[in-house]
């Protein structure tokens, strides 16, 4: 999707478009609300709404993973919305507007010369572009905070309503019960869709599978990684308890012939950067799912929002302290996501070294300036805020151009929820474990071990499962198996060594040219071929 300042529109998908009168309305991703079936049906119910209270009121009542585009002729307006959390993220430079980063790129004739080294030092540090600015200082991603107005040829944000912002509603005590009815709006609007979850050993993806199959929605469970993974085995094990649901499991597999050719198509179906090596695994699993005829995935993303995760154990540490907080959060590399505990700085040549080895300070800097309210909440808050704002709203993911992928647990509709729980709740995965009991009266899914050192959740156990967590944790029993083809890295190294990919890199003024291959961590050397192959990308279209 493309908008021009003219007003001139592009779109990818010519069906996902809905027309009445001077209204055109058009839209990408998976979008579902007034408890309807997702896509034209509830785009129907959002035009009746949007002529009753207006776009403000009606774009809040939708949810899902999307970029919605309303065209009012009459008015000679345009306006352009993602999801609340943005799920699908919108880009914009001085004259277009766009939901790839790549085709804005492309459309904005930039190429190497005008890449922005401190983001790209970001990118091979943690994997992930954090805030508004990317890759290019003439390209920024709008918040999802905002909506733009394109209006006699300018662009304008406005302000979306409080409502749409879980940390600004009112606060309410909800029961399960009401939880749950939130979920039944998702089920009633999948249900003509197929759907395969992610089925992984960890408690979110669980919570996931066991609501739906309560709510008796139609769907597939599938996992990619190693067999003799944990989450490969345990999510075999819960697939049996599903009421006729069948499991898929792919066994991650590299060839080094199409080792390349695999990194190219899987940028090709990137809307933006993204670790495209890293990606290989989910690439294969959604190429299978998508020979199947899936038209939507479903993730357990942002369900440390419900529980004791990370965050909240910073916060703990943190002595009520918010400058604590953001300390350990940034030095532990949890803000990062994909960030070790030490910055690689010799990586980099050294007009540039000090952007790496300065990366975490100046990254403590800017969490203080866009949180204005940062000395007057509460500790957990602020590290839940952190999270959903900053951590986890980095663009990533390259399916919705096979098909739609949506994290119910982070659309704010369901983060309301999670962030206004009582601490009690939060701790031991207490909220999920009552959820569980409910939907699971027979305990045959709570009864599973977790990858979460072999906690189950069960409701009675929580106190003795919690200290034997804690107590592995401090004797660091744990798994060192990847889901990753133990090969991947291994045979990327080979195919760099027999090319100029890496000379590319030292030649835009990036990478160390004194660094060998074999000496560069994993993450990094994936993140670097990413790099190269999304710039590779834009020079590719160019000529």
């Amino acid at each position: 999707m493309l908008i021009q300042k003219s007003g001139h529109i592009i779109v990818n998908n010519s069906t996902n478009i809905y027309e009445e009168g001077s209204i055109f309305i058009y839209w990408e991703g998976f979008i579902y609300g007034f408890n309807q079936q997702s896509g034209k049906k509830t785009i129907r119910e959002f035009f009746k709404n949007l002529q009753i209270h207006g776009f403000c009121s009606a774009i809040s009542k939708l949810h899902g993973s999307f970029v919605l585009v309303l065209a009012n002729e009459e008015k000679q307006e345009i306006l352009v919305a993602s999801d609340a959390s943005g799920q699908m993220p919108i880009y914009k430079n001085q004259d277009m507007i766009s939901s790839s980063l790549i085709e804005l790129t492309e459309r904005t004739d930039l190429n190497k010369e005008d890449l922005s080294l401190d983001k790209a030092v970001e990118f091979v540090l943690t994997g992930f572009q954090f805030g508004p600015k990317v890759l290019f200082d003439a390209i920024e991603q709008i918040p999802p905070s905002k909506i733009v107005s394109v209006k006699k040829r300018n662009f304008f944000l406005i302000n979306r309503d409080k409502e749409d912002d879980p940390f600004l509603r009112t606060v309410k005590h909800d029961s399960i019960s009401e939880y749950l009815n939130q979920w039944e709006i998702l089920a009633n609007a999948i249900r003509k869709e197929k759907v395969s979850i992610d089925l992984t050993g960890g408690t979110d993806s669980r919570i996931l599978v066991a609501i739906l199959n309560h709510l008796g929605c139609s769907f597939e469970t599938a996992i990619s990684g190693q067999p003799t993974h944990p989450d490969v085995i345990i999510s075999s094990e819960i697939a049996k308890h599903l009421n006729s649901h069948e499991h898929f499991t792919s066994i991650h597999k590299v060839d080094e012939d199409t080792l390349i050719s695999d990194l190219y198509e899987i940028a090709k179906n990137s809307k933006g950067i993204n670790d495209f090596v890293g990606m290989h695994r989910l690439f294969q699993l959604h190429k299978e799912r998508a020979k199947r005829g899936i038209s939507l995935a479903l993730g357990g993303g942002a369900g440390e929002l419900y529980k004791d995760a990370k965050q909240w154990r910073c916060a703990l540490l943190s002595c009520n302290s918010k400058n604590r907080l953001v300390d350990k959060l940034v030095n532990t590399g949890f803000v990062g996501w994909g960030m070790g505990s030490q910055t690689p700085d010799q990586l980099f040549q050294t007009e540039i070294r000090e952007k790496s080895a300065n990366y975490k300070k100046d990254t403590k800097k800017f969490l203080k300036d866009i949180f204005p309210e940062y000395h007057k909440c509460d500790v957990f808050r602020l590290a839940d805020e952190i999270f959903y704002k900053y951590i986890i709203a980095a663009p990533r993911g390259f399916s919705p151009l096979m098909f739609p992928h949506y994290s119910p647990l982070l659309d704010a509709a369901f983060v309301h929820y999670g962030i206004n729980l009582p601490k009690h709740l939060r701790f031991g995965h207490q909220f999920y474990r009552e959820i569980i009991a409910v939907l699971d009266t027979k305990q045959e899914i709570a009864s599973l071990p977790t990858t979460r050192l072999g906690m189950t959740l069960l409701p009675k156990r929580i106190i003795p499962e919690v200290l034997t967590s804690v107590f592995l944790n401090l004797q660091k029993r744990k798994t060192t198996i990847s889901l990753n083809d133990p090969n991947l890295y291994s045979l990327l190294r080979k195919r760099l060594k027999r090319s100029n990919i890496l000379k590319e890199l030292v030649g835009i003024g990036l990478l160390n040219p004194k660094i060998a291959i074999d000496n560069i961590p994993n993450k990094n050397l994936g993140r670097l071929v990413s790099l190269w192959l999304f710039l590779r990308i834009l020079d590719k279209r160019k000529n």
